[in-house]
């Protein structure tokens, strides 16, 4: 009999991190620019792809101060360590997909002596450029225009590769990895739109939670938030 392959894809900020480093350099930096362009984002106006855009306009246009405040801010989440070693030990491939502003993702994780446990990062790029910088966003869905970073996409090619896939997360956005997933670690926002959409998850606090449960199951959700093999999402689900 064929052993499973199971992979892990995990958020960043506020996952791996205790801290959301994208919304706290947003809300420092942006000031009222921030409150306002968010409200915008919960009333469901635009997507993260416009949030993102919108939010980069008010950064300090160079890369090293953002580096700089955003590892005086990352904490790691306890037992990610063990975590990465357990997965490790059990051949489990790790990939993270954030759709923050993406440029400390692998400092951070270099700094904490965790990028080798990594085998992927999906992320959006930072780039300075005329007096300010630019947030690019190389993985999002070539016409939805809700998140920055297609999370779904991502779940999807690995499970074409054979695996089965268990998605840990904390944040709203992460409902549309999550809807394709064989398995759902969830807390705060995520666990609340599992709820809601009827999805069974496992609740977690921290990542020695994930190295005591294993969970996968069958996925047969009704409901997926969206499609990114088409047109991306398939209502208004920002």
């Amino acid at each position: 009999m064929t052993a499973t392959k199971i992979a892990y894809v995990l958020d960043f900020d506020g996952t791996i991190t205790e801290t959301d480093i994208t919304s706290a350099m947003a809300r420092h930096f942006g000031k009222d620019h921030y409150l306002e362009c968010s409200a915008a984002y919960r009333r469901g106006e635009f997507g993260m792809k416009e949030w993102l855009a919108r939010m980069s306009l008010f950064l300090p246009p160079d890369p090293a101060e953002l580096l700089d405040f955003a590892e005086a801010r990352a904490t790691l989440r306890s037992g990610l360590k063990e975590f990465f070693e357990f997965a490790r030990s059990r051949g489990r491939p790790l990939y993270i997909a954030s759709d923050g502003f993406g440029l400390y993702i692998e400092p951070i994780l270099k700094r904490h002596g965790c990028r080798e446990h990594v085998a992927g990062i999906f992320c959006n790029r930072v780039l300075p450029g005329n007096g300010r910088l630019e947030t690019l966003t190389p993985y999002a869905h070539r016409s939805c225009p809700v998140c920055g970073n297609c999370k779904a996409a991502h779940v999807i090619e690995l499970q074409e590769e054979g695996y089965r896939v268990l998605y840990v997360g904390d944040g709203l956005n992460d409902r549309f990895a999550a809807a394709y997933a064989d398995g759902i670690f969830a807390r705060d926002h995520l666990a609340e739109a599992c709820t809601a959409a009827g999805f069974p998850f496992q609740r977690w606090d921290d990542f020695h939670d994930l190295i005591k449960t294993d969970i996968l199951i069958e996925n047969n959700h009704d409901h997926k938030f969206c499609d990114p093999a088409q047109k991306g999402f398939l209502r208004d689900n920002r």
